[in-house]
């Protein structure tokens, strides 16, 4: 109780419940650990090879397979904690979405897949490595995805978006912390 501010990981706020919730950092990459040499529960082991004439490394196939694996299992385990942090917010959740020229260049991709994919963005979240990625892939499911997506200025008056009808959620942006709730100028 009282008039102070928490910082933590989303590991740490499992069980707790905060009336405001900033999300930050949501444009980092997650990170996969493969190493040249893998071991899986089970007992396989797969390691990468290296070739000392050639000074090229090559993985085996059973590296390849445990790599994949701990890959998705981590995107699983991401995508666990990210809905951690998005259930802790009591009354207002803020997330942080950084834009800049490299990041603009993925929204774009993601956009022209889903274009592509008639809205469907089933495998595009199963291969999304960072959080970044499937905050935009919720907004361009959201019923004003076309609003959003001409004030990022990422398609024009006549460009098709395809329509969704869900508004799960209502959102907000703003240039800095200061314009949050104020929309009269928007």
């Amino acid at each position: 109780s009282g008039d102070y501010v928490s910082v933590m990981t989303l590991h740490g706020s499992k069980g707790l419940e905060f009336t405001f919730v900033f999300l930050a950092e949501n444009s980092s990459a997650f990170k996969y650990d493969s190493d040249s040499v893998m071991c899986s529960a089970d007992g396989r082991i797969g390691y990468i090879l290296y070739d000392p004439q050639t000074v090229r490394r090559y993985k085996t196939f059973q590296q390849s397979m445990l790599a994949y694996e701990e890959k998705n299992d981590t995107r699983s385990e991401e995508m666990r904690l990210f809905y951690v942090g998005l259930t802790r917010a009591k009354q207002q959740l803020f997330i942080n979405l950084k834009y800049n020229e490299k990041l603009i260049t993925s929204v774009e991709a993601l956009y022209e897949k889903y274009v592509s994919n008639n809205g469907d963005i089933t495998g595009m979240v199963c291969s999304s490595d960072r959080f970044y990625d499937w905050i935009w892939l919720c907004l361009m499911k959201h019923a004003d995805f076309r609003e959003i997506a001409e004030y990022f200025n990422l398609i024009s008056e006549n460009d098709v978006v395809p329509e969704s009808s869900e508004k799960l959620f209502e959102c907000e942006f703003c240039d800095k912390i200061s314009d949050i709730g104020n929309t009269e100028e928007k």
